[in-house]
C-alpha cells in the first residue's frame, strides 16, 4: 500500500509539472504571438551557393550593398494627358566665345540653352542643336578659316562630338497649372525626405529632379584649338527618361525614390525605413490631391506597401482560421459524445497554437528567415492536427469509460492504442515536413519548419497534456457515466489474445451479424468488395489521363501579384502602374559592368558598348534592341564617347577597377512566363559577350534562379519522400507489398490532384506551392493509411483472415473517425481556399483536395479494394494467417535488443540457411535517421505510455507458443548512467507487458540481464507483481553449459592448445562457471582480470590468472567472454577463439586470420518448428543458448526463476534437458575464419 501511495504521489507530481510547463507555454506563447505574426516579411534572398548568389555577392561587393536600395514611387496624374512631346524646341543656344592665350589660336566656346519657364529648364532637339552649333561656329570662324577648312572642321571635329551625345528627338510641353503643381510635388518629396530622414542616402528621380548635363570636348584643327563645353537643360533629356517616368497615355508621371543606406546600413525593400519613405510619399500625395483648382490624382507604391497589403490579407485568413475553431470543436464534440472532454480539446488547441508560435519565434526565426506566409499555414496545420489528435485520444477514452473502466485504466488503454497511432502519425508527418528543410529556397524551408513545429507541438500537447488534465485534476469529472457497471477484468476473459497494442479479439457474435442489422459502412464494404476487380481496374485507368495531363510542360507563377489580396487597393495600384509604366519599372533588371584591372577606360567603354549592341541583337525577342540600355556607356543605342557630367548615371571605382550599371527600359514583365525566357536569353547573351565581370541583376533573374533551383530540387524531394514513405510503411507493417500499395495510392492521389490543380489554375501554380505541399499531402495521406492499416492488423491479430472480412471490419471501425478527422482538417484549410490571396488559395485547394481524396476515397474505396484483391498476400512477406477462434496462450517470451543501429534492417529480412546476416555499406548512410529512431525508442516511447518493444515473431516449437520481443534500445545505451537508467526502465516496462499477456516464462537476452542493469534479473523480479505467474530466466546455465562443451570439443580437435588456453570475462557470472566447469573436466585456463581481488578469488579455486591481455599472446586458444576490442591486438595469428561475449569483439576484417566459433549458439530441430522465426543475425536453424534456456524452462513441469549465480555442477543437466527438446550443439564444421 505504501508503495502504491508513493507511486501515486510521483505521478501526481509529474502531472502537475506537465500542467505547470504548459501553463508557462500558454503565457509565453500568447505574449510573443502578435510579434511573431506582425514582424514577418517577404524576404527573397538568393539561394546560397547558387550561380546567382555568387554573382550577387560579387556584384554587391563591387557596387556596394546599397546600390539597389528600397524603391518607392509617387505617381501624379490627371484624367487627361499632362504632358505632350513634340519636336519643337523650347530654348535656343546661347554662345560665349573667348580667346585664350597670346597666340590667338586657342578658344574657349561655351554653348548653353536655358528657358526657366519651360519644363526642365528648356529643351532643344538634336537636329536644332546641330543646326545652331553649325551656324554659330560658321559665324565665329568664317573670318579665320577658309570655307573649305571650315567645312572640314565641322565634318571631322564638330559632327562626331554632337553624334556622341544622346539622341534628343522631342521636347516636353506641360500645361502651366500642371507644370507648377508637378514641380512643387517633386520638390516637396525631396525636401520632406531630406528633413525627416537626414541620416539616409536617398536618390529622387523625376523629370524635375534631372540636372542640366554637360558635354566637353577638346577640338583641334590645323593651328586652331577649341575647348568646347555644351550645357544642355534637363528638359532635353526628358525624352530619354520618358518611358521610365511617364505613362503610356502620358496622363501620369512618376517621382521615383531609391533609399540606398540609412545610418551607414543598406536599406532593405521591406524594412521600417522603406515603410517610412512610403509614408512620406503618402503625405505628399494627400497634399497634392488637396490643391484647389486642379484635378490632380496621386498614388503611392513601394515594396513596403506591398508587404503591408500581403500582411493584411494574411491577418484576414488567420482571423478566419480562428473562426473555424468552433466548427472543428463541434465535429469533435459530436464524435466524442462527452461535452466535458471538449474542454480538454480546447485547452490542447490553445497549448498547441501558443507552443508552436513560441518555438517559431524563439528558435526558428533565429535560424532562418520566416516569411509572411508561414503563420497562416502553421495555424491551419496546428489547429487541424491538434483537433484530430484529440479526436483519436478522447474518443477512445470515452469508449473505455463508457464500458466501465476507471479513468486511469481508460487513459492507459487510450495511450497504448490511440496514443500510439497519434505518435506514429505525428512522426510520419514530421518526417515529411523535415524533407522540406532540404529545400534550397528559404521561403519553402521556413514553411517546412513551421509545419514540423506545428505537428510536433500538437502531438506533444495531446500526449502529455491530455493525461495530465484528466488524471491530475478530478478524474471522475471527465467521465460521462461514472456509475456505469464495471466491465469484467481483462485477465478473466477466456481465450483473450495478446496482440500488439492490447487490441481485443472480437467474439464470434460480432462476426456474424444479420444483414438487416448491418451498419452503413458494412453494407458499403460488402457491395464494394463484390466488384473489387473491375473497380480496381477503373481506378488505375482513371489515373492515365491525369498522368498524361501532368506530364505536359507546365509554367510556374512568379512575383508579387499572386501574393497580393485580389481586389485590394494595393493590388489595383500595382497593376495600374504595371500597365501604364511597364512592370520593368516595378521590377527593374540591370547589368553590372566591371572593367578589367589596368585597362584603358576609353577603349573598354567602346568595347563594352559594342558588346551591349551585340547583346541587344542576340536576345531572342525581335523588338529588343540596344536602345533599351541606359548607362554611362550607352544611351538609346548610341555609344557615349564623352563623359556625361552631372547626370544620375553613376560611375563606380572600387579596388582600382571601374564600373557602371546598365539600366534596361524594356516593356516586358520579367516575372511573367515570357519574361522568364527573356531573362534567361539575356543571361546567356551577357555570358557570351561580357568584357570583364558582368552581372545580370534584379528580381526577374533572382526569382528565375529560385524557380530553376526548385525545379532541379523537386525530383530529389520526390525521391526523399518516397524513401520516407517506404521506410516508415515497411517498418510499421513489415510488408513490402502493402507498402508498395500505399505508394501506389499516394501516386494516384497526387496525379489526380495535380491534374485538377492545372485545370482550376490554368495560369500555373505559384513556384513554391508544389514543393511545399508534396510532403504535407503525402504525410497526411499516410496518416490515414496507417490508421486504417492498424485496424486491419488488429482484426487479423484477432483471428480474422486477411480477406474482405478484415477489410470490412476495419472499414466499419475507422470510417467515421477518419471522416471526422478529414472534415476537421478541411475546415481548418477552408480559410486559405477562401482567401483573396492566390498563393494561399492554391495552398488551400491542394490541401483540401488531397485531404478529400485521402479521407473519403483512399481509405473508403481504394484500400479495401486492394485488400480484397490481394487477399492473404496483402502483407507479403509477412504471414498473418492465424487459426480462427481463440489463440494458444504464450508459453515463452525471449526479450532481446539490437546490438548496433544498423541491426534495425534485420526487421526487413528473414534468416538464411547458409550465411548469417551482416550489414551492408549503404545501411550506414541511414545512421542519422537510425540514431533518431534509437533515441525515440530508448527515451521517449516509455515516457508516453507507449509500447517500447517490437514483437518480432510468433511461432510454435515442440508444442510451445513462443514470441521474440525486441526492446527498442541498442548496445550504445548501456555506456553511461543516464542511458543505462532508461534501458533499465525499458526492460522493466517490457517485462510488465509480458506478464500481462499471461506468458509463463520470460527469458532475458544479451545485455538485458547485465549485472550493471538489474543484477542478472534479480532486481527486475522485485518490480513485477508479487502475484505473478510468469517465471524469469537469464539463461546463463545453458549458455555456460554450451560454452564448456564447445571448448572441450575444440580442445579435442586442437590438442596442441590444451595447455595454452586464455580466457577473458572469467570473473563474470557465466565466465566463472565456465572456468570452474572446465577445471572440473580437466581443462585449465588462464583467467584474465584487471581486479586483483577477483584474481585472488579465482586462484583460491586453483585457476591461473593474468592481469594483462598480453599475457595470452602465446596462447593458441582463446575463450572470449567479455567485449574488449583489445583482444584483436593481442590474439596471435591463426588462433582459435570460442566467443560468448555480447557483442562479439573479434573484428572480422582486421583478424580474418583467427578461427572463430560462436560458443553460446546452438541449433534447433526444424521438424519441431511451426512458423517463421525472426532474423537475430543467426542462421535459420541456430538459436542463442539463453533463448534455448527460455524454451527449456517453459517445457518443464516445474516453474521457477532461474536467476542468480550459475552452478557449474548442474551444467550437464541443462544440456541434457535441451537435447530432450531437440536443441543441440552446432557441429564443429561451423568453425569459420571470420567472426560475425
Amino acid at each position: 500500500m505504501r508503495m502504491q501511495r508513493t507511486q501515486c504521489a510521483q505521478w501526481m507530481l509529474w502531472y502537475r509539472l506537465v500542467l505547470f510547463a504548459w501553463t508557462a507555454v500558454l503565457i509565453a506563447g500568447g505574449a510573443v504571438a502578435w510579434k511573431f505574426i506582425s514582424e514577418r516579411g517577404f524576404h527573397l534572398p538568393a539561394i546560397p551557393g547558387s550561380q546567382y548568389d555568387k554573382e550577387e555577392q560579387s556584384y554587391l561587393g563591387f557596387f556596394g550593398d546599397g546600390v539597389d536600395g528600397a524603391q518607392a514611387a509617387l505617381v501624379l496624374g490627371s484624367d487627361s494627358p499632362v504632358m505632350a512631346m513634340t519636336n519643337v524646341s523650347t530654348c535656343q543656344i546661347k554662345p560665349a566665345l573667348q580667346q585664350v592665350g597670346s597666340t590667338g589660336n586657342t578658344f574657349q566656346l561655351e554653348l548653353s540653352c536655358q528657358n526657366e519657364s519651360a519644363p526642365g529648364g528648356g529643351c532643344i532637339t538634336s537636329s536644332q542643336l546641330r543646326s545652331e552649333v553649325y551656324s554659330l561656329l560658321s559665324m565665329f570662324m568664317s573670318n579665320r578659316m577658309s570655307p573649305e577648312n571650315l567645312s572640314h572642321f565641322l565634318e571631322l571635329q564638330v559632327e562626331p562630338m554632337l553624334d556622341a551625345a544622346p539622341e534628343m528627338l522631342a521636347c516636353p510641353h506641360v500645361e502651366d497649372t500642371f507644370q507648377k503643381n508637378l514641380a512643387e510635388a517633386s520638390f516637396q518629396v525631396e525636401e520632406s525626405l531630406r528633413q525627416k530622414m537626414p541620416n539616409c542616402d536617398l536618390a529622387v528621380l523625376s523629370f524635375w529632379s534631372l540636372p542640366p548635363q554637360q558635354f566637353q570636348r577638346n577640338l583641334t584643327f590645323a593651328e586652331f584649338k577649341f575647348e568646347v563645353t555644351v550645357t544642355l537643360p534637363a528638359g532635353s533629356f526628358w525624352n530619354v527618361f520618358q518611358k521610365l517616368l511617364s505613362s503610356k497615355s502620358q496622363e501620369q508621371v512618376m517621382v521615383a525614390v531609391r533609399a540606398h543606406t540609412c545610418n551607414g546600413l543598406p536599406v532593405a525593400d521591406f524594412s521600417q525605413e522603406a515603410l517610412q519613405v512610403a509614408n512620406i510619399l503618402k503625405d505628399v500625395a494627400e497634399a497634392a490631391e488637396g490643391i484647389d483648382g486642379t484635378n490632380l490624382k496621386a498614388e503611392v507604391m513601394s515594396f513596403a506597401i506591398i508587404v503591408e497589403s500581403i500582411r493584411d490579407g494574411v491577418e484576414v485568413v488567420m482571423a478566419m482560421s480562428t473562426g473555424t475553431l468552433p466548427l472543428g470543436i463541434a465535429v469533435l464534440a459530436y464524435m466524442v459524445g462527452n461535452p466535458r472532454l471538449v474542454i480538454i480539446a480546447i485547452i490542447n488547441v490553445l497549448a498547441a497554437v501558443t507552443g508552436s508560435v513560441l518555438v517559431m519565434e524563439c528558435l526558428v526565426t533565429h535560424l532562418m528567415p520566416v516569411s509572411i506566409f508561414t503563420p497562416p499555414f502553421l495555424i491551419a496545420v496546428v489547429l487541424s492536427m491538434s483537433i484530430d489528435y484529440a479526436l483519436f485520444l478522447l474518443s477512445r477514452f470515452e469508449k473505455e469509460t463508457a464500458a466501465g473502466a476507471a479513468a486511469a485504466e481508460a487513459m492507459a488503454i487510450s495511450l497504448s492504442t490511440s496514443g500510439r497511432i497519434v505518435a506514429q502519425a505525428g512522426v510520419i508527418l514530421a518526417c515529411c515536413f523535415a524533407c522540406l528543410l532540404m529545400t534550397p529556397v528559404q521561403l519553402v524551408s521556413a514553411m517546412g519548419a513551421g509545419g514540423l513545429v506545428a505537428v510536433a507541438v500538437a502531438m506533444a500537447a495531446n500526449l502529455t497534456l491530455t493525461p495530465a488534465l484528466i488524471l491530475g485534476t478530478r478524474p471522475t469529472f471527465w467521465i460521462s457515466k461514472p456509475n456505469a457497471p464495471c466491465r469484467p477484468c481483462r485477465q478473466c476473459r477466456p481465450c483473450r489474445q495478446a496482440p500488439e497494442g492490447d487490441a481485443e479479439a472480437p467474439g464470434d457474435e460480432e462476426l456474424h451479424v444479420p444483414n438487416v442489422s448491418m451498419g452503413f459502412w458494412r453494407r458499403f464494404g460488402e457491395r464494394l468488395t463484390s466488384c473489387a476487380k473491375p473497380l480496381l481496374f477503373l481506378i488505375l485507368l482513371s489515373a492515365a489521363p491525369c498522368v498524361w495531363k501532368d506530364s505536359m510542360p507546365s509554367s510556374d507563377m512568379l512575383g508579387f501579384t499572386p501574393a497580393l489580396p485580389q481586389g485590394s487597393s494595393t493590388a489595383k495600384i500595382f497593376h495600374s502602374i504595371g500597365e501604364e509604366f511597364g512592370y520593368e519599372v516595378l521590377f527593374p533588371t540591370t547589368i553590372g559592368l566591371v572593367a578589367p584591372a589596368e585597362v584603358n577606360l576609353e577603349e573598354w567603354r567602346l568595347q563594352a558598348c559594342k558588346a551591349l549592341q551585340e547583346i541587344g541583337e542576340e536576345v531572342y525577342r525581335s523588338d529588343f534592341t540596344s536602345s533599351t540600355f541606359m548607362s554611362e556607356v550607352i544611351i538609346d543605342g548610341k555609344c557615349l564617347a564623352v563623359d556625361v557630367a552631372g547626370s544620375l548615371l553613376k560611375w563606380w571605382q572600387t579596388n582600382g577597377q571601374e564600373g557602371t550599371v546598365v539600366y534596361i527600359d524594356y516593356p516586358l514583365n520579367p516575372l511573367s512566363i515570357d519574361g522568364q525566357r527573356w531573362t534567361k536569353s539575356l543571361q546567356r547573351a551577357v555570358e557570351d559577350h561580357h568584357r570583364g565581370r558582368w552581372y545580370v541583376h534584379g528580381y526577374g533573374p533572382l526569382l528565375s534562379s529560385q524557380c530553376g533551383e526548385i525545379r532541379e530540387f523537386f525530383p530529389y524531394l520526390v525521391v526523399a519522400t518516397v524513401c520516407a514513405v517506404l521506410l516508415i510503411s515497411i517498418c510499421f507493417t513489415r510488408s513490402v507489398l502493402w507498402s508498395l500499395r500505399a505508394l501506389l495510392c499516394l501516386f494516384w492521389m497526387l496525379a489526380v490532384l495535380w491534374c485538377l490543380s492545372s485545370l482550376v489554375f490554368p495560369e500555373g501554380l505559384y513556384y513554391i506551392v508544389p514543393s511545399m505541399m508534396l510532403p504535407f499531402l503525402v504525410g497526411v495521406a499516410l496518416d490515414y493509411d496507417i490508421f486504417y492499416t492498424e485496424a486491419v492488423l488488429e482484426e487479423c491479430n484477432g483471428g480474422l483472415p486477411v480477406t474482405k472480412k478484415a477489410g470490412i471490419k476495419a472499414l466499419e471501425k475507422t470510417a467515421n473517425i477518419i471522416t471526422a478527422a478529414g472534415v476537421v482538417m478541411i475546415i481548418a484549410f477552408c480559410p486559405l481556399l477562401l482567401s483573396s490571396t492566390l498563393v494561399l488559395k492554391q495552398i488551400g485547394f491542394m490541401a483540401i483536395g488531397g485531404l478529400s481524396i485521402s479521407a473519403f476515397w483512399n481509405t473508403k474505396v481504394a484500400m479495401p479494394v486492394c485488400l480484397h484483391f490481394f487477399g492473404k498476400h496483402s502483407f507479403w512477406p509477412r504471414n498473418l494467417e492465424k487459426k480462427q477462434g481463440c489463440q494458444q496462450p504464450i508459453d515463452a517470451i525471449f526479450l532481446g535488443h539490437p546490438a548496433y543501429l544498423v541491426d534495425t534492417f534485420t526487421l526487413l529480412t528473414s534468416p538464411d540457411t547458409e550465411k548469417p546476416w551482416s550489414a551492408s555499406w549503404w545501411m550506414y548512410l541511414f545512421l542519422p535517421v537510425l540514431w533518431l529512431f534509437g533515441f525515440v525508442g530508448a527515451h521517449i516511447l516509455r515516457r508516453l505510455g507507449l509500447p517500447n518493444h517490437l514483437v518480432l515473431d510468433d511461432y510454435e516449437y515442440n508444442g510451445l507458443h513462443v514470441q521474440t520481443w525486441m526492446v527498442l534500445h541498442f548496445g550504445r545505451h548501456f555506456r553511461n548512467s543516464l542511458e543505462l537508467h532508461d534501458a533499465r526502465r525499458n526492460v522493466r516496462a517490457a517485462a510488465s507487458r509480458a506478464e500481462k499477456t499471461g506468458a509463463r516464462v520470460l527469458g532475458l537476452g544479451a545485455l538485458n540481464k547485465a549485472e550493471s542493469l538489474n543484477r542478472g534479473g534479480l532486481d527486475l523480479v522485485q518490480h513485477l507483481p508479487s502475484s505473478r505467474s510468469m517465471c524469469v530466466t537469464h539463461g546463463d546455465h545453458l549458455t555456460a553449459a554450451a560454452v564448456v562443451e564447445n571448448v572441450l570439443r575444440l580442445v579435442a580437435r586442437f590438442p596442441e592448445f590444451r595447455k595454452k588456453i586464455f580466457m577473458t570475462g572469467a570473473t563474470g557470472k557465466t565466465g566463472k562457471a565456465v572456468a570452474l566447469a572446465l577445471l572440473r573436466r580437466g581443462v585449465s585456463v588462464m583467467c584474465h582480470s584487471g581486479s586483483k581481488q577477483r584474481r585472488d578469488e579465482l586462484e583460491t579455486h586453483g585457476l591461473a590468472t593474468a592481469s594483462h591481455l598480453r599475457d595470452g599472446a602465446d596462447c593458441g586458444m582463446w575463450i572470449v567472454g567479455k567485449y574488449d576490442q583489445l583482444v584483436n591486438q593481442v590474439m596471435p595469428p591463426s588462433a582459435v577463439a570460442c566467443v560468448f561475449a555480447v557483442p562479439n569483439p573479434v573484428n572480422p576484417v582486421s583478424r580474418s586470420d583467427v578461427m572463430v566459433y560462436d560458443g553460446a549458439t546452438m541449433q534447433i530441430d526444424e521438424s519441431r518448428l511451426k512458423g517463421q522465426r525472426a532474423n537475430l543475425k543467426l542462421l535459420r536453424q541456430e538459436i542463442y543458448a539463453c533463448n534455448a534456456a527460455t524454451l527449456l524452462l517453459a517445457s518443464g513441469s516445474k516453474q521457477f526463476d532461474d536467476l542468480g549465480e550459475v552452478d557449474p555442477l548442474t551444467l550437464e543437466a541443462y544440456l541434457e534437458g535441451a537435447e530432450s527438446i531437440g536443441i543441440t550443439l552446432k557441429p564443429l564444421e561451423d568453425l569459420h575464419s571470420k567472426g560475425r
